[in-house]
């Protein structure tokens, strides 16, 4: 995994209202929410929504070299998906866990920090990879 001198956080970070909630822009220039040293990683490659139910959203912006997530050890290019902290996501060559993502944001805001971990504590992973509210059943397997 890349260290995380390698992920920084843009100075002037503000999170952006969106249609739903929170959004933090992921890229290689410096004007980017969260900023990824790498050149695989597109100037502006991909946006992570909080989104008022509590899940994660995590979407490419038309990256050079795409956004995948790896999820059981299956590697696959997404568009945008729903994402957990235990997720790993590929920026171009680039590997960073949500996790990381998630603990720069409440780094730079500590005011979001609880937000962050109460989400990932109402939403889960399933083994066949939904998302899941905490103690409801997978809407895929049961």
């Amino acid at each position: 995994m890349t260290a995380l001198a390698s992920v920084s956080i843009g100075a002037s970070l503000r999170p952006t209202a969106a249609p739903g909630g929170r959004r933090f822009k992921i890229g290689r220039a410096s004007d980017n929410d969260i900023v990824l040293v790498d050149d695989t990683v597109s100037r502006y490659h991909a946006e992570l929504r909080f989104l008022d139910d509590g899940r994660l959203l995590l979407r490419d912006i038309q990256s050079r070299h795409g956004t995948q997530l790896v999820h059981y050890g299956e590697q696959r290019e997404i568009e945008a998906d729903f994402v957990g902290r235990s997720d790993t996501i590929y920026f171009g060559d680039m590997e960073v866990s949500v996790g990381d993502l998630l603990d720069e944001i409440a780094l730079k805001h500590p005011e979001l920090a609880a937000a962050v971990t109460d989400r990932e504590a109402r939403i889960h992973r399933c083994r066949c990879g939904a998302l899941r509210r905490a103690r409801e059943s997978c809407p895929e397997c049961g």
